[in-house]
């Protein structure tokens, strides 16, 4: 089932996963590299990317924790009908925590493959987490119905 596409039986910590990220950033020569925490958990990874004029701009990786922890809750309640044990919230949310910053190693590492061969460049591939007016482009965008882009002419 959901096991098989989106990595929920992970057993690496999520500090190794996002050191693999910080290590494959560092090949295409990324700046102050940081981790952002919410309640005790990593939350999001920062740093600034070259615009190509010598201009820094800070990219915000998030991951959303929450989406497959209800996707995992999802599958628990379904096994459970054959179970009588129900795992706890608070196991279930830290293999969230896990499964998502493993599926955001796989995801950088894809993306990086296409900057490391000249498929993209790297603000191509980061520009909807680069930060404008405090959040992330793609949000901005989101938020204003992509108003901003006009009518795409």
């Amino acid at each position: 089932m959901a096991n098989a596409y989106f990595l929920s039986t992970t057993t690496v910590p999520a500090e190794k996963s996002v050191l693999e990220i910080k290590m494959e950033l560092m090949k295409i020569g990324v700046q102050r590299v940081y981790e952002e925490y919410s309640q005790g958990k990593i939350s999001s990874i920062v740093f600034s990317l070259d615009a190509g004029d010598g201009r820094p701009l800070d990219v915000n990786i998030p991951v959303n924790v929450e989406s497959i922890f209800l996707l995992l809750q999802d599958e628990h309640k379904s096994k459970q009908r054959r179970r009588t044990a129900r795992p706890k919230d608070e196991a279930l949310l830290a293999q969230a925590h896990r499964t998502a910053w493993r599926m955001a190693v796989q995801r950088i590492k894809l993306q990086m493959a296409d900057i490391m061969v000249g498929q993209m460049d790297a603000l191509e591939v980061f520009l909807p987490y680069v930060m404008w007016k405090g959040v992330p482009f793609y949000k901005a965008l989101k938020s204003q119905n992509f108003k901003l882009l006009g009518d795409g002419r």
